[in-house]
């Protein structure tokens, strides 16, 4: 399970980091704040570099991809590809925190949508340029989109 983009709390460099004021947008409208504290979370672009890594240690048979609706309105989405260091491609995602604070991202923008797909019960209901986000979410997993999360509701989900 991966959300349509990264949050996370906590400290440390944060590679696709997204910034004010579009961070604070996909914050409020994701209702990204930590549950016992309240603590805003950081969001970010999805990050390629993790879910390689994750994908080698997990090897997942299928992906769900929540909170789609967050990005409704967005354009360009961006999804991180790689990190470079130094001028040079990271081939692995880096444990050091000297190392990681140097990393960049490198990013692939991918058209957005604004059509509301709250209501999409189907994978053919959700907008052409929302499928190809999601398929570029999915990519570094080389695993099949089997559900989609279109809302906050157990209701708002598209099996496929």
């Amino acid at each position: 399970v991966v959300k349509a983009y990264t949050s996370r709390v906590g400290m440390g460099h944060f590679v696709p980091e997204i910034h004010r004021p579009l961070a604070d947008r996909i914050r409020e409208v994701g209702n990204e704040y930590g549950t016992t504290t309240g603590r805003p979370r950081q969001v970010g672009w999805p990050d390629h570099v993790v879910a390689r890594f994750c994908a080698m240690v997990g090897r997942p048979t299928e992906l769900a991809i929540t909170k789609a609706d967050v990005l409704t309105g967005i354009d360009p989405l961006l999804v991180c590809v790689d990190y470079k260091r130094c001028g040079k491609a990271v081939a692995i995602f880096p444990t050091d925190d000297q190392e990681l604070s140097e990393c960049r991202p490198v990013y692939h923008a991918v058209p957005g949508w604004e059509q509301d797909i709250a209501g999409a019960t189907s994978w053919e209901q959700l907008p052409e340029n929302c499928r190809r986000y999601l398929h570029a979410v999915a990519e570094p997993y080389q695993a099949p989109i089997t559900l989609v999360g279109t809302g906050p509701d157990r209701s708002q989900i598209i099996g496929r």
